[in-house]
């Protein structure tokens, strides 16, 4: 179970505050660290809209068979869910940003650049 030390998760944060990420790490004492290296990932969190326009970040991730989680805005509660999410994916609410990764493997979907709520 938790708290036995050897199993820290190593993430890899694509344009992801990594400020914030490392307070809230801290801050809950999670057992993460942030790697800048994928290939020694565990999981990817990535910033949702970045990750849907790199296409090339989804195929890495998809070939090393990591696990992405997307976060909506770079801030401090979004970032704390992520990585909650990341620390028990059997939890029910993954499903929310799943739709970032579909089924179907095409980079040509209609709904790719589609307005998600990030208007500034």
């Amino acid at each position: 179970g938790p708290g036995s030390g050897g199993n820290q998760i190593f993430v890899y944060a694509y344009e992801v505050n990594r400020h914030m990420l490392e307070q809230v790490v801290t801050a809950l004492r999670l057992p993460v660290i942030l790697t800048q290296e994928i290939s020694r990932a565990d999981v990817v969190l990535a910033l949702g809209s970045s990750m849907r326009q790199n296409s090339k970040l989804r195929q890495v991730a998809r070939t090393l068979q990591l696990p992405v989680f997307a976060i909506k805005a770079n801030n401090v509660p979004h970032i704390t869910r992520a990585l909650r999410r990341v620390l028990q994916p059997d939890g029910a609410d993954r499903e929310e940003d799943s739709r970032l990764e579909p089924s179907v493997d095409s980079d040509s979907g209609s709904d790719s650049d589609a307005p998600v709520g990030g208007r500034k």
